[in-house]
């Protein structure tokens, strides 16, 4: 990996680069921060928002399927496919949730065939507990049974979003000693890589564990820059408008070029639109048609700003157009 690859994805989790340097604060917040790394063979490009499975293809659930054995995962890279080092931030697991069965009610109603609805109910109403059912029962129920489309299995993964429920962990899975991960919850890859046939493969299988962390959620609160000049639009607004990740790159944005004149401000990362998370590419920040669409996606999902490119090896930039976003 070249510098300006390693700098690119450095800022893409958020960390300012100055030259060739980063803080000593950031360092540490990038060794001790809680993740996994995966492979995955498929095709991202299509955009991770609505995945929809085949026939059994869904067997641990509706998600993205990543594992830490580099051969599963390329057998599934091949043709027009593609190979995909990802990393996910620790989060809930399905089988630590209890899912209300006011909850499951509603989606039994809307979601389940209405020829199995009956059978459903009683079968999760028998494993049910105080009021609930652990979610890793409710969903083998949902797979084993059949009980919804395939066009629908990107309504259950929303649905268990919704409950809280970050991912599937399937150990052995291929029986290989292997992790594998279906991830439900988008949001919480972290950063995602093509590897692409020349690329030099460090360590093939991977680790099946989260490294262990002091940070925790504030990981994703990561620390922006604002140049403003007396032209600049939204002087004055209380921080709305672009933010960098890289004072270098703010400055050139004040009256007079001095670092002095730079804002600083808090973000939390969760709380913008990242096209990437979905699959896609960021929109660019000097494109207005680009700009006002993807403008228009983050206020829909409920975003407060968004994350645009400021073009080839330059850093990323925010538009932040709710104070929501600052901390």
């Amino acid at each position: 990996m070249d510098i300006l690859e390693l700098k690119k994805q450095l800022r893409g989790l958020g960390i300012p680069v100055i030259g060739n340097y980063i803080k000593r604060s950031d360092l540490k917040r990038i060794i001790s921060e809680s993740v996994l790394t995966l492979w995955h063979g498929g095709n991202l490009e299509l955009g991770l928002e609505n995945i929809a499975h085949k026939g059994s293809r869904w067997e641990h659930g509706p998600g993205l399927y990543l594992t830490t054995h580099y051969d599963t995962a390329r057998k599934y890279s091949k043709g027009s496919r593609k190979l995909y080092r990802i990393v996910i931030k620790k989060g809930t697991n399905l089988r630590d949730v209890n899912i209300p069965m006011s909850e499951t009610f509603s989606f039994i109603d809307g979601y389940v065939i209405k020829a199995k609805r009956k059978e459903i109910l009683s079968r999760i109403e028998a494993r049910s507990k105080n009021g609930a059912i652990n979610a890793d029962t409710f969903l083998n129920i949902i797979i084993n049974e059949n009980a919804i489309k395939n066009t629908d299995t990107d309504k259950l993964r929303i649905f268990l979003v919704k409950q809280g429920i970050d991912y599937s962990v399937v150990d052995n899975a291929f029986g290989w000693g292997e992790r594998m991960l279906v991830l439900f919850n988008m949001r919480n890859i972290v950063s995602k890589t093509i590897i692409k046939p020349k690329d030099k493969i460090e360590t093939y299988d991977l680790p099946t564990d989260f490294t262990e962390t002091t940070a925790g959620k504030k990981s994703n609160i990561i620390k922006v820059y604002r140049g403003e000049s007396s032209s600049s639009e939204n002087k004055g607004k209380g921080g709305i408008g672009f933010w960098s990740i890289d004072p270098e790159f703010a400055v050139q944005f004040t009256q007079t070029g001095q670092m002095k004149e730079v804002m600083t401000r808090k973000i939390d990362l969760d709380q913008i639109y990242d096209a990437t998370k979905d699959g896609g590419n960021l929109p660019s920040a000097n494109n207005e048609r680009e700009f006002d669409l993807a403008m228009e996606v983050a206020k829909e999902k409920g975003f407060y700003g968004v994350r645009f490119s400021e073009g080839r090896n330059q850093p990323d930039s925010f538009y932040i157009f709710d104070k929501k976003a600052f901390k």
